[in-house]
């Protein structure tokens, strides 16, 4: 499957391995941005609705 994928993007395999390595890692620290942002957000409203 890799091979035939990159045959049709005419690149290497090992490109679509380091690319694949890349959004794997990104992914990951993106998404536990997001998580905590979401944490932080939730805390926020709760304080306040603590403070009302």
């Amino acid at each position: 499957m890799l091979s035939e994928l990159a045959q049709q993007s005419d690149v290497h395999t090992n490109q679509i391995t380091i690319w694949r390595g890349q959004l794997l890692e990104n992914a990951a620290s993106r998404y536990e941005r997001f998580v905590l942002c979401l944490v932080g957000f939730a805390l926020s409203i709760c304080t306040m609705l603590v403070a009302e």
